[in-house]
């Protein structure tokens, strides 16, 4: 799931940075005579401020609607058929507010070659998180 976000958070920057490079390369107003430069200058000046601005509220909208300020929640490892007995957070006293601290730090490249976090505690994993595109497929049929 975290990696649909990403592919949709992508995709929304994409468009935001396409639709403001379409609104900067637009054609600007028509220029009054070439006999008042001082006019002609002031007017292309007008014309790329707004066009500034509308990519920056484009941008900004696009990062606001993708979630990129939402707190991370966290879920309890799956239960997979590969010898590790899963249990939460609490359930093992571990503070689930300062892992999400972690988590956030993380996101936001804070540990730049941290690609993923497991923890276990009282022989039980409470924990899996993959980051950066990076994602752990399980594949029962392999040997280890």
């Amino acid at each position: 799931m975290r990696r649909m976000k990403h592919k949709a958070f992508s995709l929304l920057v994409l468009l935001a940075l396409l639709l403001g490079l379409a609104a900067c390369s637009g054609k600007a107003t028509p220029t009054p005579s070439p006999t008042d430069p001082m006019q002609t200058f002031e007017q292309g000046e007008k014309t790329m401020n707004m066009k500034k601005k509308l990519f920056l509220l484009i941008l900004a909208l696009t990062l606001l609607l993708s979630g990129c300020g939402q707190p991370y929640v966290y879920q309890m490892p799956e239960e997979l058929d590969d010898g590790w007995e899963t249990a939460g957070l609490e359930k093992v006293g571990i503070n689930e507010s300062l892992i999400a601290k972690a988590v956030k730090r993380i996101g936001y490249n804070t540990y730049p070659n941290v690609h993923s976090l497991l923890i276990v505690k009282d022989g039980k994993l409470v924990f899996k998180e993959y980051f950066g595109g990076y994602e752990w497929v399980y594949d029962s049929d392999r040997e280890v």
